[in-house]
């Protein structure tokens, strides 16, 4: 059985992955460095016509927590599910802008006349 835990060990790892990795924007006559500040300029605009705006969600429920018990009288066992405890809904901040500002500036840099070619590692 995998540990719950498992998932937030991989996913600070799977975070320093994407960190090495950029969008690719091309345009021809254009170098990576000038197509790369300009997408710069683009996300500083999209980051002021849609800054940050944080709200606290719930990212699981509270649940009730069983475990099993088995008493044994003669040779018949009798199992049931006993309640323990009731674990906590856990909640996270999230930017609710922050899919409309990667929106916004890569419209922006379509407007410029680039083409999202992918994704670049070591951007």
């Amino acid at each position: 059985m995998m540990p719950r835990s498992l998932p937030f060990r991989v996913l600070p790892l799977m975070l320093l992955g994407l960190a090495g990795c950029a969008e690719n924007w091309t345009r021809p006559g254009t170098s990576t460095a000038q197509a790369d500040a300009e997408y710069a300029a683009c996300q500083q605009a999209a980051r002021q016509e849609l800054p940050p705006r944080m709200e606290r969600r719930e990212r699981t429920a509270a649940r009730p927590v069983y475990e099993r018990t088995c008493t044994r009288d003669g040779g018949r066992e009798t199992c049931r599910q006993v309640y323990v405890r009731t674990q906590p809904a856990t909640y996270e901040n999230v930017d609710v802008n922050d899919s409309a500002r990667s929106d916004w500036a890569r419209a922006c840099m379509r407007q410029r006349g680039y083409t999202r070619d992918g994704l670049r590692w070591g951007g």
